[in-house]
Parts: structure tokens; C-alpha cells; sequence
């Protein structure tokens, strides 16, 4: 299995992944509203995304990690955030208004360049108008 991400930078053991395509982005998307729909007919009352920790997501965030020139890239915080309202439009759609989608954000990469707990207070402002119901912010 190729290790894939939003940009081809090292990872802490020197692979080097693959820049996603748009592609793959939108299949992205796709597995993460297919998941929340598997989770909902198991009978569940909710789901949180995962956009925390140096997940998937979390890379899209990073300006340690995304070194994109397109839409996603980190140039503004609705660039920064795209994925991850894709992400919450998606499975909001796939599961409805009357099921809790709640959003696990990383507050900072605690590395010199990275993202900035100064930079919460926007980044959530655009997700909250994705359409979640609770945000939960973390730290590594």
C-alpha cells in the first residue's frame, strides 16, 4: 500500500507519500459519509470525524504537512479547512439533520511553523457553518 497525503512531505520515518489527487480527495470524502452511515444503521446516535493527532485531516490543516498551491492548500483558512467542511457537508448529507456529527479538531502542531492555537477561533468559525454539532478540540 502506497502512504498517501496532502503533500509529498517526509513523514518522521523518511517515507515519502504521494500527493493526493482531486480524485482521491473526493473518494475521501465518499468513505467518510459511508462510514457515518454504517455507524447510524449500527444503531448509533452520532458520529465524530477524526480531524486530530496527525490523521489525514489534521495534515490537511498543517503547514507543516501541506505544502498544496490549489484550493486546499494552507493560504487561507477556507483553503485550510476545505477538506474538512467537505468532509462534515458529506456525512451530514449521507446521515441527516437528526443525527449528531460531532468534529475532533487538533488545536496546534506545537512546532515551530505549524498551525497556532491563535488560529482556532477562525478555523472553527468555518466549521461550524458546515453544519457539525459539537467540536471537539484536542491537543497531542
Amino acid at each position: 500500500m502506497t502512504a498517501v497525503a496532502p503533500s509529498a512531505v517526509a513523514f518522521r520515518d523518511g517515507t515519502i507519500p504521494e500527493e493526493l489527487t482531486h480524485d482521491q480527495i473526493k473518494e475521501i470524502i465518499r468513505a467518510f459519509a459511508d462510514a457515518a452511515v454504517r455507524i447510524k444503521k449500527a444503531g448509533f446516535d452520532g458520529v465524530e470525524v477524526h480531524a486530530a493527532h496527525g490523521y489525514l485531516l489534521n495534515q490537511f490543516y498543517s503547514p507543516l504537512m501541506n505544502k498544496r498551491e490549489d484550493e486546499y492548500s494552507i493560504k487561507t483558512m477556507e483553503n485550510r479547512t476545505r477538506l474538512h467542511k467537505e468532509v462534515v457537508q458529506a456525512v451530514r448529507k449521507a446521515v441527516g439533520d437528526d443525527f449528531t456529527v460531532a468534529f475532533r479538531f487538533g488545536a496546534c502542531d506545537y512546532l515551530e511553523g505549524g498551525s497556532e492555537i491563535r488560529d482556532i477561533p477562525e478555523a472553527i468559525n468555518h466549521l461550524e457553518h458546515a453544519g457539525v454539532d459539537m467540536i471537539d478540540i484536542t491537543t497531542a
